[in-house]
């Protein structure tokens, strides 16, 4: 049991060093961002800025800020005639929102903004390139690609959510009373929320 326990320890110490390493890389991310930005080699910026979006913490500073350079990039880009580039920015902030789901989307309250923005971009790159389409009718096409769903299955990520907190809950309490029944519990636990994970 003592090796259990310790096999345990090490677990949540494993956690916190990988959750150390997604902020120093976050940051170093985030900084060499902007040293690209000052020195406006954007291409670089972009990438830097989503390296950062991609080393997704919770309610992490970092990751907004990064969104707003990425917006002022497309600004800038848009102004100057790149639309390619000005659509990489809003592209990769809502690739990079969708690949770090979880239990839910994060910014998902903004993303119908973004999926605007795209949809708007892509039309306006046809029509530039193929005068004759009807960009109005693009936009609406272009809105519907980028509209399909892509939330995680809510029954699922229910499952993983209450089944990640009956785990620590048996784990803990396992720990406090050194429980066949408990460690049996909280090991059921762990492979229910992976397997929610894995479907959600």
């Amino acid at each position: 049991m003592v090796m259990i326990k310790r096999f345990i320890y090490f677990g949540f110490l494993v956690l916190f060093l990988l959750l150390l390493k997604l902020f120093f890389e976050q940051a170093t991310s985030f900084k060499l961002g902007l040293n690209d930005l000052y020195e406006e080699d954007y291409t670089a910026a972009i990438a830097h800025f989503d390296r950062v979006l991609n080393a997704h913490l919770p309610y992490s500073p970092l990751e907004k800020m990064a969104i707003e350079h990425l917006i002022s990039i497309k600004e800038i880009s848009e102004k100057n005639g790149h639309l390619e580039m000005a659509l990489l920015c809003v592209e990769t902030i809502r690739t990079s929102r969708y690949l770090c789901r979880h239990f839910w989307i994060p910014d998902s309250q903004s993303l119908a903004n973004v999926d605007k923005e795209v949809a708007r971009l892509r039309a306006k790159i046809i029509a530039t390139q193929s005068p004759n389409e009807n960009e109005e009718e693009n936009f609406k096409e272009q809105l519907t690609l980028v509209k399909a769903r892509h939330d995680p299955s809510l029954p699922w990520s229910m499952g993983a959510g209450l089944s990640f907190i009956l785990y620590l809950v048996s784990t803990v309490n396992w720990i406090r009373k050194d429980s066949r029944v408990s460690l049996l519990s909280s090991l059921g636990f762990l492979a229910i929320w992976i397997l929610c994970l894995i479907k959600a």
